[in-house]
């Protein structure tokens, strides 16, 4: 269930500015597993995947190189990225690959939003399933995009693909 947090007295509406003292508390949305897999639509996110490619491509997007920490071949890192005319985000992913025998994803994330006029808190979001989506949404459009035209994938692909880089079956929770 989504829920809000108060987390301070400031009036996150302004457009652009610092942050204003209000009798009103900010609120930030709180968003879990459940109500991230029930609210986002893979359909549009090929479309924002789409359009957001084409904005980092042609400089509309800032989103300087990642950073991390390697701890003993664990890894925590952050990217932040910021398109006009809407909030600015920082995501946090841990890479934990060792973390399936205790039966837990081995990348999970955490994804903030801030305004982008007065860099009030807006959003802290689960991002383990948006990143999931994202990935398996990158290679679906790559797909997409290099069969346009065609109506169907190129008949040597599912031979040609799988001899550049050896497969192996994905371990999960379950199996």
């Amino acid at each position: 269930m989504m829920s809000q947090i108060k987390i301070a007295t400031f009036d996150a509406t302004p457009p652009s500015g610092p942050p204003r003292l209000s009798s009103s508390a900010m609120h930030v949305r709180v968003l879990g597993d459940a109500d991230v897999e029930r609210l986002l639509d893979l359909d549009a996110l090929l479309e924002a995947l789409a359009r957001g490619f084409s904005a980092l491509s042609d400089g509309r997007v800032a989103a300087p190189p990642r950073h991390g920490v390697d701890v003993t071949g664990r890894f925590l890192l952050s990217m932040v990225a910021h398109a006009p005319d809407h909030p600015m985000g920082v995501k946090l992913v841990s890479v934990f690959h060792d973390n399936h025998a205790p039966g837990l994803p081995g990348n999970m994330a955490l994804i903030a939003l801030f305004h982008e006029g007065t860099g009030a808190p807006l959003a802290v979001v689960n991002g383990t399933y948006i990143t999931a989506m994202r990935t398996a949404g990158c290679a679906a459009l790559s797909t997409r995009l290099l069969t346009a035209g065609r109506g169907r994938t190129p008949s040597g692909w599912p031979r040609a693909i799988p001899g550049r880089r050896p497969w192996r079956r994905s371990r999960s929770p379950s199996a």
